[in-house]
């Protein structure tokens, strides 16, 4: 009696991958109001996932959101992802809305984007 079957392999490869957390945006409560002229830094700031969050800002402006910085900073021994965008006040910057948002591969994975927002109040005339 011989034994003709053949011996099958198959491979596979796991990715594993989790979220980050919502972003937290740090360096201005929208309670508090801007002056004209001023230096004002935004901090967005997400922890955790695997892989690492990417984070992005963008500015809302006629109900669009338009990109202006996706350079994160990465700080493995903290756990953390920074992205900083910093600016001049400007009168116009009243009411203006800025969106920081996370993404890795897992919520590629399941098509969500994770974002905090916050809008600008700015001293000006018509407030006073």
């Amino acid at each position: 009696m011989t034994d003709n079957t053949q011996l099958l392999r198959t491979s596979f490869e796991i990715q594993i991958t989790s979220p980050p957390s919502v972003p937290i945006i740090r360096g201005y409560a929208s309670t508090n109001l801007l002056i004209n002229g001023s230096y004002l830094t935004l901090s967005c700031q997400s922890s955790g996932g695997y892989p690492f969050g990417k984070l992005s800002w963008y500015r809302l402006e006629n109900e669009r959101l338009n990109s202006i910085d996706n350079s994160s900073i990465i700080f493995p021994e903290k756990n953390l992802v920074e992205n900083n965008i910093s600016m001049i006040i400007k009168p116009s910057d009243n009411n203006l809305t800025f969106s920081c948002q996370v993404n890795n591969d897992y919520l590629q994975s399941i098509g969500q984007i994770l974002q905090k927002n916050i809008t600008l109040h700015v001293a000006c005339k018509d407030l006073i």
